[in-house]
């Protein structure tokens, strides 16, 4: 009906299209005479302005002809005039203005126009000029002057009307296409207006003819929509069916026609369909209505709209299936749902200070907000090659091993995991059994990391989750993104607050440090002191920053060694060694400095940094300990270890010299009467007596000391042979045919003995020619009192047995005939056995009669002292291992390392392989090494130490006090023990110099840190002053000699009990 309705004829189109008509006309016609009307006044007027310019200008020409002529009829202000009226017109020309016959025009011309009028108008003036000249003096100007201005003039004007009468033209052809084009619109409007009422009349007649066929169209309509439509009764009765949908049923209509609702629908959605039919017949208005019914086993949802049929009590009842729908809407509610999780999640980030927190409030928003049934965050235990659930697991558990290989790898790779791909597995964790028994049948695992590194999975399990739909999937990983962020973000937090923690640390370190410490810059300028620098210098902050440290150096700073220090920080980076600096009142300030180059972010320097330590105690010691070690504290001579030292520089300069040395052993004759019969305060002091006269006699270029007791050592350079040594014997036994006066006693005589060795025809080295000395002694002794002897006849006997022995050595080293004998290490404290020194013997089958003290100077001499070394290293440790695999507890083996042995530099790799070979545990096992040997290895010995100490052994330094240690480098030592020369113990408890270096050296091992160990303790007065001195340990005769190791094993190393055995092994 609507359709039909439209398409009826309607005049009032008509009537509006005709009337538009007419309108249009009339404007145009209206338009088109104005445009007509405006050309002819803008084309006739100028016309005639030009026309009356000219006219003037002409008759002004004339009449000046005439008054040139004569005539008195033509007066100069006619001809004036006339110019005037020419000027006047083209002025008006130019200006746009005229009047013509009732025409005015009052618009300026064109630019064109407007330019002609304006040379026209100069032509006229140029004239005017002319003529006006002419009038006053006739003469100047002929006649033929004239016609030229005149007919410049003439060619302006000509040029003004061509324009005029073209631009004429030209809007003319325009008024000529605008009446065309008038004409064309108005026949357009004529067709349109024809096409228009032919349309509505076409219309009229289609209307009438579709009416017919409407009913028809729209029976088929309803027949062929997709969905179903039925006509019910009140009662719920199906009258009617239409459409080619089921509407939720499967029959044929006819089967359908004239059953209840009732019969076709569960009860429940029977019940609501009918109370809905109600209400529309009630209102008498549209319903809506949805259902849901079981159809092949799934729930299908439905939406009907019911509406009345006019007055009648049925109603139509259109359905279709939303099940589709139902399933969309769902999704949007739980990405909304989600969304609204990761709202939250994104909340808790920012509020969460800490990583618990942080993954609490997550598993809380999870489960409230988000409304999974489960949230739980496994975490990844980085120490555990394969982590393991816990069994009750909280919010934070361990990462659990029931997953497969592919599963963690995905979470490796930063890939969120669904319950599908864990359906694969052969076993999951149990609490995903329990939620999956429960019908929670979808559950994700999204991986968080810190930067790049796996830290854990949050867990989330809920009855609906598809990571098939890109959506989910996205915002899972959106989670993960964030959540890793802040994790991330939190471990860095951690860093930096560390790096806060321990910037402070340092600072405090460094102003708290007992060092001295500057910084500077490139330039040298200090830029930063700490406290100690301060304190040790004079120096305050405000006078060191900005100072160069040479501020600091005294007049015993090298400008070398300033130099190679520069030099060296360039090249290496840092510098090190022992400075004498100045303090601000100018006194020495020895330090221990270290330079070291602090680079930026781009790795390069950017400062130094001095780090100082104050030598002035460790100088006083030192001074104090070599007054100790190397003189003689009763008569200020050097003793035997600095008598020694000294004999080998001597030797060492006369080899490069060629020249000879003698070492004269004077003791004194009968020196025990006086103690005995005067006391030892009378003895001690008749020998400082003799110390100086002895010093006096040889001079001060000539080195006196006394070895010990009642003997005394002179080195005597450049002595040519045994008879200018012989010389200086005699003067020295004749200086005391005077008595000694003392002043306890009075005078006193004193007489010596006086043997003397030569080098080089004595001795080789300071060993031999001090024992080959006091072999002379001993001749002289026997030979009587008051004598000297050289020792004359050892050369010969001494070289062959060298040699002898050396082919000895040789020999057994290649048929293994050494072996170890261990000598018990004591306890100072309870007397326990602590461990065994193993020290290298010749086996008796080795057919040498030669001690270790003779052949092992002797190895060292000529390197066999490697090959030994090596096997007593690797023979200790063997037998180490088969102690404890006896269930014996060794306790520590000492082993001797050799300063050739140092020097080689291949003990860390040869002491690593041995000791891996034979299965000995480094612990057990003691590496002695000598004082000289370190210091002959130089700056390295440190170095050295720390590798052997890497690989958990211990080490101790042998023969403490007979060396050149200094203690600057002692102290960064990592040694365990101090092991005092025999030497030092021999004369203990009763002489006052042995005595007093024992208690030094063990107090100051003390101060170290270190323990002490004694060798060669033969009495129990020694053992029990070094254990009343605080001595840790001792070695000796005393308690035993060095045995084999089966007697050693079985007089001190017992069987251990079972257990003890087990933990030994």
């Amino acid at each position: 009906m609507n359709r039909t309705s439209a398409r009826t004829f309607n005049p009032v189109p008509v009537l509006v299209a005709l009337a538009l008509f007419v309108t249009a006309v009339m404007a145009l016609m209206v338009f088109s005479s104005f445009r007509w009307d405006q050309i002819s006044r803008q084309g006739l007027l100028p016309l005639d302005q030009l026309s009356e310019s000219r006219r003037a200008a002409t008759v002004a020409e004339v009449h000046l002809e005439r008054v040139l002529d004569g005539d008195p009829a033509v007066t100069a202000e006619l001809v004036i005039a006339s110019l005037e009226r020419a000027l006047a017109a083209s002025r008006e020309l130019a200006a746009g203005k005229g009047h013509l016959a009732g025409l005015t025009i009052n618009r300026r011309p064109p630019a064109e126009i407007v330019q002609a009028v304006e040379v026209y108008v100069r032509a006229l003036e140029t004239m005017s000029q002319t003529l006006r000249a002419r009038l006053a003096s006739p003469s100047p100007t002929s006649a033929l002057a004239l016609r030229v201005h005149y007919r410049q003039v003439d060619v302006a004007a000509s040029e003004l009307e061509s324009i005029i009468l073209h631009e004429v033209a030209a809007r003319h052809e325009q008024q000529q296409w605008l009446a065309a084009l008038n004409i064309a619109l108005i026949g357009g409007l004529a067709l349109l207006l024809l096409h228009i009422l032919a349309r509505i009349e076409q219309g009229r007649a289609q209307a009438f003819a579709e009416l017919a066929i409407n009913e028809s169209h729209l029976r088929a309509f309803a027949s062929g929509i997709p969905e179903r439509s039925f006509l019910l009764d009140a009662s719920g009765r199906y009258l009617e069916a239409y459409g080619i949908g089921t509407g939720g049923f499967a029959m044929p209509t006819e089967q359908l026609i004239g059953r209840q609702i009732t019969d076709m629908l569960p009860q429940d959605v029977a019940s609501g369909c009918l109370q809905v039919i109600a209400t529309t017949l009630t209102s008498r208005r549209t319903s809506n209505y949805e259902y849901c019914l079981p159809i092949d086993g799934q729930e299908r949802y439905f939406e009907a709209r019911i509406a009345p049929v006019g007055d009648t009590d049925t109603v139509i009842w259109l359905t279709w299936d939303v099940t589709a729908r139902h399933a969309s809407e769902q999704r949007v509610r739980d990405l909304s749902r989600l969304y609204g999780f990761l709202s939250q999640v994104s909340q808790a980030i920012v509020h969460s200070t800490t990583q618990d927190e942080l993954f609490e409030r997550i598993c809380t928003c999870a489960r409230e907000q988000g409304r999974f049934h489960d949230a739980r965050i496994e975490l990844l235990q980085a120490s555990e090659s394969e982590p393991q659930q816990p069994e009750d697991p909280g919010p934070t558990t361990a990462l659990a091993s029931a997953y497969s290989g592919e599963v963690v790898e995905a979470w490796q790779n930063n890939k969120v995991v669904s319950l599908s791909q864990l359906q694969r597995l052969a076993s999951v964790p149990p609490w995903i059994e329990a939620l999956t028994a429960a019908g929670m049948e979808a559950w994700v695992g999204i991986p968080l990391r810190r930067g790049q590194r796996l830290t854990g999975v949050l867990h989330l399990a809920s009855p609906r989750l598809d990571l098939e739909h890109a959506d989910e999937q996205a915002l899972f990983e959106e989670i993960r993104d964030e959540v890793s962020l802040a994790l991330t973000r939190f471990e860095i937090d951690q860093q930096h607050a560390a790096q806060q923690a321990h910037l402070a640390l340092l600072a405090a370190a460094l102003e708290n440090s007992r060092d001295a410490v500057l910084i500077t810059d490139l330039g040298g300028h200090i830029v930063m002191v700490n406290r100690a620098f301060s304190e040790q210098t004079g120096y305050s902050v405000a006078e060191a920053v900005g100072r160069s440290p040479r501020l600091l150096h005294s007049g015993d700073y090298p400008e070398a060694l300033f130099i190679d220090m520069m030099n060296t920080l360039a090249h290496v980076g840092c510098w090190q060694g022992e400075v004498m600096s100045q303090s601000k009142d100018g006194m020495p300030l020895p330090h221990f400095m270290s330079i070291g180059s602090v680079p930026d972010v781009e790795g390069k320097p950017a400062h130094y940094v001095y780090v100082m330590t104050d030598l002035t105690r460790v100088k006083q010691a030192e001074e104090r300990l070599d007054a100790l070690t190397y003189l003689d504290p009763l008569t200020g001579l050097p003793n035997r270890t600095l008598i020694w030292s000294r004999l080998e520089q001597a030797v060492a300069q006369a080899q490069q010299a060629d020249a000879g040395v003698a070492v004269l052993v004077i003791d004194f004759d009968d020196f025990h009467t006086v103690n005995d019969g005067l006391g030892h305060a009378v003895g001690d002091e008749m020998l400082c007596m003799a110390a100086q006269r002895l010093s006096r006699e040889l001079g001060a270029h000539r080195l006196l000391g006394r070895q010990g007791g009642d003997v005394f050592v002179a080195v005597i350079d450049n002595v040519a042979d045994s008879a200018a040594a012989g010389i200086i014997a005699q003067q020295l036994i004749d200086a005391f045919s005077e008595p000694l006066q003392l002043a306890s006693t009075g005078e006193l005589f004193a007489q010596f003995s006086i043997g003397f060795a030569l080098f080089p025809d004595d001795g080789a080295n300071a060993a031999e020619l001090l024992r080959n000395a006091e072999a002379a002694l001993n001749d002289a002794k026997r030979s009587g009192r008051k004598q000297w002897r050289s020792y004359a006849y050892h050369l010969t006997t001494a070289a062959s047995s060298r040699l002898t022995l050396e082919a000895s050595l040789r020999r057994a080293l290649r048929l293994g005939l050494f072996e170890l004998h261990y000598q018990p290490l004591v306890s100072c404290a309870d007397g326990s056995i602590i461990g065994a020194e193993a020290l290298v013997r010749m086996h008796p089958d080795a057919d040498c009669p030669a001690g270790p003290a003779e052949f092992i100077p002797l190895m060292e001499e000529t390197g066999l002292v490697i090959p030994l070394g090596e096997w007593v290293q690797r023979e200790a440790c063997r037998q180490g291992r088969q102690w404890l695999d006896e269930g014996r507890t060794p306790g520590i083996i000492a082993v001797n390392l050799s300063s050739m042995e140092i020097r080689g530099g291949r003990v860390k790799e040869q002491l690593q392989r041995i000791l891996e070979e034979t299965s000995f545990p480094p612990a057990y096992l003691e590496l002695e090494v000598t004082e000289s040997g370190l210091m002959a290895y130089g700056s390295q010995a440190e170095h050295f130490l720390r590798d052997l100490k890497s690989l958990g052994v211990g080490l101790a330094i042998d023969d403490f006090g007979t060396g050149y240690s200094s203690l600057a480098y002692l102290k960064r030592f990592p040694v365990n023990k101090l092991k005092i020369d025999r030497s030092f113990i021999n004369d203990i408890p009763h002489d006052a110099t042995d005595v007093q270096l024992a208690i030094t050296i063990i107090a100051m091992a003390k101060n170290f840190g270190l323990n002490v160990l004694a060798e060669g303790v033969e009495r129990e007065e020694q053992r029990r002053f070094l254990a009343e001195s605080g001595c840790d340990f001792w070695q000796g005769y005393l308690c035993s000699k060095p045995l084999p190791a089966k007697e050693f094993a079985a007089r001190f190393l017992p069987v251990c009990s079972g257990s003890r055995r087990a933990e030994l092994l």
